[in-house]
C-alpha cells in the first residue's frame, strides 16, 4: 500500500502526496482556501506546464488536489475531528504509514 501510494502513475500526483504527507506530519498545513493556490506554486517551482508550455490551470489543480485528498482520505489516517473548530489530528498508524511514504518517495527522488 506505501508503495502504491508513495509511487501514483504521475509525478504531479506524487508531488502533491509528498506536500499532504509534510503537511499532515508537520501538523502545519495551509487553510483549505488556498492550498490549490500553495499546490500550484509547487509545481510551477517543480517546472510542470501543459504541453503548450503554459502553466498548470487552476482547474487542473484543485482536480489533483481532490484526488490526493480523497485517495489519503480512504486510508483513514486522521482521528475524527472532536469539534467544528478543531483540527484532525493524525493517528499513530497515520504518521508511520506517512513516514514509510515520504521514505519510498525520497528513495525515488533520491533526496535525503
Amino acid at each position: 500500500m506505501v508503495d502504491t501510494v508513495a509511487r501514483p502513475d504521475h509525478d504531479a500526483v506524487r508531488l502533491v502526496t509528498r506536500l499532504y504527507a509534510e503537511w499532515r506530519l508537520s501538523g502545519i498545513e495551509p487553510p483549505w482556501n488556498r492550498q490549490t493556490e500553495v499546490i500550484r506554486d509547487a509545481m510551477v517551482s517543480a517546472g510542470f506546464a501543459t504541453r503548450s508550455a503554459h502553466p498548470i490551470p487552476d482547474d487542473w489543480v484543485a482536480d489533483i488536489n481532490r484526488t490526493v485528498r480523497w485517495k489519503l482520505g480512504c486510508l483513514h489516517l486522521m482521528e475524527p475531528k472532536k469539534g467544528y473548530f478543531d483540527q484532525a489530528q493524525l493517528t499513530d498508524g497515520g504518521a508511520k504509514f506517512l513516514l514509510e511514504v515520504r521514505d519510498v518517495e525520497r528513495e525515488i527522488s533520491g533526496a535525503k
